[in-house]
């Protein structure tokens, strides 16, 4: 990038071109500007990725995943209380842990890892355990 500069001003400067010169420059930085930010942004995006693939993979195989930027996910088995509960994007599969990342407001937001599915349920309606160990099945709880 200096490089470039560095020959454009020799070479219109020299010959009395001052303005275009500068007008080229500005060109050239902001050329460098816009392709460094999406550099930086392409590895910021290969890196959520390679992290949303590592806690996929963690969560499917019952290992609770790394935290990612303080973000930390945890196991739980999900048991309904009542018979029928509303759930966003259901039904909650009560046979394996599910990852949370907490709760918002009334909401206990849950992913299936298996089916990649995003679950809601009311946290009045549920009640969620801590999967402790190496759970290949909720089923069992009471």
């Amino acid at each position: 990038m200096a490089g470039v500069v560095g020959w454009n001003r020799y070479n219109y400067v020299s010959l009395g071109r001052g303005r275009l010169a500068l007008a080229a420059q500005r060109v050239f930085l902001l050329v460098g500007i816009v392709t460094a930010i999406a550099l930086a942004m392409a590895v910021g995006i290969r890196a959520a990725d390679v992290a949303a693939k590592d806690a996929r993979a963690a969560a499917r195989s019952n290992r609770t995943p790394k935290p990612y930027f303080g973000l930390q996910g945890r196991l739980v088995c999900v048991r309904s209380l009542q018979q029928r509960i509303p759930v966003f994007n259901g039904p909650i599969p009560s046979d394996r842990p599910l990852l949370t990342f907490g709760t918002s407001t009334d909401q206990a937001w849950l992913w299936d890892a298996v089916s990649g599915q995003l679950l809601a349920v009311r946290t009045e309606d549920v009640m969620l355990e801590r999967a402790v160990g190496n759970h290949s099945s909720c089923g069992d709880r009471t």
